[in-house]
């Protein structure tokens, strides 16, 4: 909400620093966050991630960019389906 209704920076250290503040999280984010980020973003690349959104279900089903929400119906479809075939 911060970033894209009110615009804030969310690169400001200062903002981010009285978010994590009031949130009672650690800032800067300790090394065991920064090495999940790390990883995350290698993961990403590896499969071809490259941009935001992505969407990725039961680590079969992607779909990427932005898309209204009657999209994702024939995916939800698809994963509902996948479930019912494994579970016979």
């Amino acid at each position: 909400e911060d970033y894209f209704i009110n615009g804030k920076d969310l690169g400001d250290e200062s903002y981010m620093a009285g978010i994590a503040q009031r949130h009672d999280l650690p800032y800067p984010p300790g090394a065991t966050i920064t090495h999940q980020l790390e990883n995350d973003l290698k993961d990403a690349g590896r499969i071809g991630i490259n941009g935001v959104p992505y969407f990725i279900f039961e680590s079969d089903w992607a779909i990427s960019g932005a898309h209204p929400p009657e999209s994702f119906l024939p995916l939800f479809d698809a994963v509902v389906n996948h479930r019912l075939v494994q579970a016979e």
